[in-house]
């Protein structure tokens, strides 16, 4: 009775950390909402969120290829740890930047890898 009830558990963890995982990937989705804000509160360019937008969508599947070789290596759960570190480390360093272009491009690229 113990083990099935442990099968349930691990069953529960992993849809709410698949959910959480996948909240993730679409937050990279959420910058045209940025982008709106840093052109009209930052005097941003077009220019500017686009070069943050296209570092961001370029980092993405190079770290997806990097962390495939590394997966077969490293469990699953410590990969999503370390990616929700770097995403996480990402978001805050570009709300603390105050809008600082370079600051913030830099942190996109964080938001991914």
């Amino acid at each position: 009775m113990e083990s099935t009830n442990l099968k349930y558990i691990r069953k529960i963890k992993t849809t709410i950390s698949s959910f959480f995982i996948m909240l993730c990937l679409g937050g990279v989705y959420a910058w045209s909402i940025f982008a709106n804000e840093l052109t009209a509160d930052h005097n941003w360019s077009s220019t500017h969120t686009q070069l943050v937008f296209g570092l961001l969508i370029a980092v993405f599947p190079a770290t997806m290829i990097f962390a495939g070789r590394i997966g077969r290596k490293v469990k699953p759960s410590i990969l999503a740890v370390i990616s929700a570190l770097f995403f996480s480390s990402g978001y805050i360093i570009s709300g603390l930047s105050s809008g600082h272009f370079y600051t913030t491009l830099l942190s996109s690229a964080s938001l991914q890898a």
